[in-house]
């Protein structure tokens, strides 16, 4: 089962961690992204690990979305069919 996006407080609490010297949170959050996200997200930001992250969250919180939705017009279809 694939991990959802964070959302911005969990990226926002992970960096606090970070910031404090626990960076497990942040590790676990950024495994969650493709190379893809993460490579777009980086690129985008210019460098910006935080603006970076953000980027690459909402990339994949979108797909995700997008592939939700196409999984319910299938389901519709297929039971609109006789």
């Amino acid at each position: 089962m694939k991990k959802r996006a964070p959302t911005s407080q969990e990226l926002v609490t992970a960096f606090k961690l970070a910031y404090d010297g626990r960076a497990g949170k942040l590790v676990e959050i950024i495994k969650r992204f493709s190379k893809d996200d993460l490579v777009a997200g980086l690129s985008h930001a210019r460098g910006g690990l935080e603006r970076g992250l953000s980027f690459a969250a909402g990339r994949k919180e979108y797909r995700e979305s997008a592939s939700a939705q196409l999984r319910e017009f299938r389901k519709a279809r297929r039971q609109a069919v006789p």
